[in-house]
């Protein structure tokens, strides 16, 4: 118990004696009583003694309230800030994932777009492909209308340097736009005949890819 409170109690105490004492005057036949003699209860127990031993126990029950209390305070302080420390990391992971989504939203903006050039480019290429194609054709043609114009033993030998020269896929395809005619003379004017035996193979093949 602490100093201020045992001063009260003991003022407490003084003022009740000290009431007990003055009607003691005033009642008949009352005298006083000297304070080392206080009126006994029936059972012989002091009731100043009493009363200071139940404020006693009052004030006991009253400091393990407050220290129940203050724990209590202590406890949800320490909740709140694990609370606290939660909502951060959660905030922070937050952010971090936003980051990564965007991110990733840049790439795929970045990967459309270099897919539609890519696109783009394969149709531009495959365009000129086309064109090249045409105008190669046109160019074999006319080759080939020449080659028709020629003796068979000259046009024969040109094709045959051109076979030395690794041009095999050339000459089949000059033959393949020359008439049926003009080409068969083209091929027996061949001296080398395993020559002449396989560009008609490879003639053969690009009647049949062309069906």
């Amino acid at each position: 118990m602490s100093k201020k409170k045992i001063i009260i109690v003991a003022g407490l105490a003084v003022v009740t004696f000290a009431l007990a004492m003055g009607f003691s005057f005033l009642l008949p036949g009352g005298e006083p009583r000297s304070p080392s003699e206080p009126k006994a209860s029936a059972d012989g127990t002091d009731p100043n003694a009493i009363s200071l031993v139940q404020l006693s126990l009052q004030e006991r029950d009253l400091d393990d309230l407050v220290r129940n209390l203050r724990q209590r305070i202590a406890d949800c302080r320490a909740q709140a800030q694990q609370l606290n420390e939660r909502e951060k990391q959660i905030r922070i992971v937050q952010d971090q994932l936003a980051r990564q989504a965007q991110e990733l939203e840049d790439l795929r903006v970045k990967a459309a777009a270099a897919l539609a050039t890519l696109r783009e480019e394969k149709e531009a290429m495959q365009a000129e492909r086309v064109k090249i194609a045409a105008a190669d054709r046109v160019n074999l043609k006319k080759t080939a209308a020449i080659y028709e114009k020629m003796d068979a033993t000259a046009g024969g030998k040109i094709m045959a340097d051109m076979c030395l020269q690794n041009n095999e896929d050339s000459v089949v395809r000059i033959l393949y736009y020359m008439s049926e005619r003009s080409a068969a003379k083209a091929i027996e004017a061949l001296e080398d005949k395993k020559l002449a035996a396989r560009l008609c193979g490879k003639m053969k093949l690009v009647n049949e890819q062309v069906q």
